[in-house]
């Protein structure tokens, strides 16, 4: 059965298109409150089928070849980067109150900042960091 699906990955990789049902998710509202009301009040949890998740794994390791991140670059790595924040912050803060210095810290939160990227910039950036044409034409395939 595995070597099905990889097959099938091969096969979406080949044709550079990513096939509509693959594409569906299955979303659950989680509350976010003991008592919920709003539909604000609710967390929406998407959850992909197994081939649409393993074509992802295959991309991503495609991919990690073509996009070079930095060490301290925390997001997109296949590593606990949580984790590895978390302490790295924690270090930066226990050395600079250690030796008496200055630090300042900026915090982003992170909950809506990719429901809130346009993705034609997404492909353009892609683009523009040399994904070849048939990674951008899966990539589009799967926004559109």
């Amino acid at each position: 059965m595995a070597c099905q699906r990889g097959i099938c990955c091969s096969g979406h990789l080949a044709t550079g298109h990513h096939p509509a049902q693959h594409c569906i998710c299955r979303t659950t509202l989680v509350p976010k409150l003991p008592t919920t009301i709003l539909p604000s009040d609710f967390r929406p949890i998407a959850v992909s089928k197994e081939g649409s998740r393993l074509l992802t794994r295959f991309l991503s390791q495609r991919w990690s070849h073509l996009c070079f991140t930095t060490h301290d670059q925390f997001g997109f790595q296949e590593r606990d980067g949580t984790e590895e924040a978390t302490s790295f912050l924690h270090g930066i803060l226990w050395h600079a109150i250690s030796a008496p210095r200055s630090i300042s810290v900026a915090v982003l939160d992170m909950a809506k900042a990719f429901d809130s990227v346009n993705h034609g910039t997404l492909l353009r950036a892609a683009e523009t960091n040399g994904s070849p044409p048939f990674l951008l034409n899966l990539l589009a395939s799967s926004y559109s």
